[in-house]
């Protein structure tokens, strides 16, 4: 007896670990990014998802008419999340229990059309000259929401890809022409026929 309960306890216990963890989420969702990913602001602007993959899993126990919310986040301020509504009558993801699949680019295009974006901690006009979004570190989060009454169906730090950086390059500048300093003799280096070139950051 005593042996019979301490398993039944051992698997309660397990099991409320779990459903505590995993928020009592009735949807999985897994974010994968193609190594080709790109944090160019047209793309975001348009909504292209061609270099993104999302596993979605109901674990529940009944069919769920599905509608994402997506955001990305990044540790220099940006947010980028697209608005919750609910999708049109048969527009909506339909995932039946113990169904999982997996969401291409093509795919949830679908689902996120007529989605407007909310874009913060951005100055659109100066990450134009580079189409870039800011230095950073981000992540892309996915989260399932009931179509029918925009109840949430899974929890959204659990639905995040791998953090991925975006760092710039600073442009090379040139160090020496011919041996010369830029800063002294350089109309002198510069008459010669043959011309070596010195620049930072020097490649190797």
């Amino acid at each position: 007896m005593v042996t019979l309960f301490n398993r039944k306890t051992l698997s309660f216990l397990a099991t409320f670990i779990f459903f505590a963890i995993n928020g009592f989420s009735q949807i999985k969702i897994n974010v994968f990014l193609d190594p080709r990913f790109t944090l160019k602001l047209t793309d975001i602007q348009s909504l292209d998802l061609s270099y993104v993959n999302v596993q979605i899993s109901n674990v529940g126990t009944r069919t769920y008419n599905i509608t994402l919310y997506s955001e990305l986040t990044g540790n220099n301020g940006v947010k980028i999340n697209t608005t919750l509504k609910p999708k049109p009558t048969g527009e909506a993801l339909v995932l039946n229990s113990g169904e999982m699949r997996t969401l291409t680019g093509s795919d949830l295009e679908d689902l996120f059309r007529g989605s407007k974006l909310n874009l913060n901690g951005l100055d659109v006009n100066k990450i134009a000259q580079t189409g870039n979004v800011p230095e950073g570190t981000y992540r892309i989060c996915v989260q399932a929401f009931n179509n029918d009454n925009l109840e949430p169906l899974s929890e959204l730090d659990f639905g995040c890809s791998k953090e991925i950086t975006i760092q710039s390059a600073e442009p090379p500048q040139i160090i020496t022409v011919n041996g010369s300093d830029c800063g002294d003799d350089i109309i002198g280096a510069l008459q010669l026929n043959t011309m070596f070139i010195t620049w930072t950051p020097q490649l190797y």
